[in-house]
């Protein structure tokens, strides 16, 4: 092998290297953008299955609400808050569906509990 030919191949080698530590280099960062999908995936898919368990209780969430993690309960109570604190349909719906922290203290005030499995204020004590 001559002088020359032998430089073209030291070359060849060269770039081969660089070409092939760019390439480990795309790979480790796929693999690692891989790892953190399948954690959200996973992740999301708990969340799902969580919730899906919670909606037979009660109220079923679409995929949306499920996903957002904000439901037409929620959105409802917003709206029933900015009633004034007298209004009588803005405490009832508190009373009985809210989920907030105000919904809640209101429940405790009249010593009402809540029904996990209808989403709802008992509204009937047993004697």
């Amino acid at each position: 092998m001559t002088k020359e030919e032998q430089e073209i191949l030291k070359g060849a080698i060269i770039d081969l290297t660089i070409e092939n530590a760019k390439l480990k280099s795309k790979l480790q960062e796929s693999e690692k953008s891989a790892e953190q999908r399948w954690a959200w995936y996973k992740e999301a898919n708990e969340k799902v299955e969580k919730l899906e368990k919670e909606s037979k209780k009660g109220i079923v969430f679409n995929g949306h609400e499920i996903q957002s993690n904000n439901n037409r309960v929620k959105h409802a109570e917003g709206l029933i808050l900015q009633l004034k604190n007298g209004h009588d349909g803005r405490n009832t719906w508190l009373l009985n569906y809210g989920v907030s922290s105000t919904a809640k203290s209101m429940r405790d005030l009249k010593k009402l509990n809540w029904d996990e499995t209808t989403q709802s204020c008992e509204t009937i004590k047993d004697k």
